[in-house]
């Protein structure tokens, strides 16, 4: 049987596949803290900069990602 793939989960994979890259650094390049008391919420947003091989040669991808945290 076949698993269905979607867009998404595609994305994801390849995702994954790219973080597995022994060579792969992060930077930080800005990040943005907001905090709700009423609704028990953090948010942070970044802008990253990842750098891994890929060939032999060095790839670098910009990224932006939010992350919600809630009490």
């Amino acid at each position: 049987m076949h698993d269905n793939i979607t867009t998404p989960r595609a994305r994801t994979d390849l995702e994954f596949k790219r973080l597995a890259n022994t060579g792969l650094r992060c930077r930080i390049d800005s990040l943005r803290k907001r905090s709700c008391h009423k609704l028990g919420t953090v948010v942070v947003r970044g802008h990253y900069t990842f750098t891994f091989l890929r060939d032999g040669a060095q790839t670098v991808v910009p990224a932006r990602f939010p992350f919600s945290l809630r009490k």
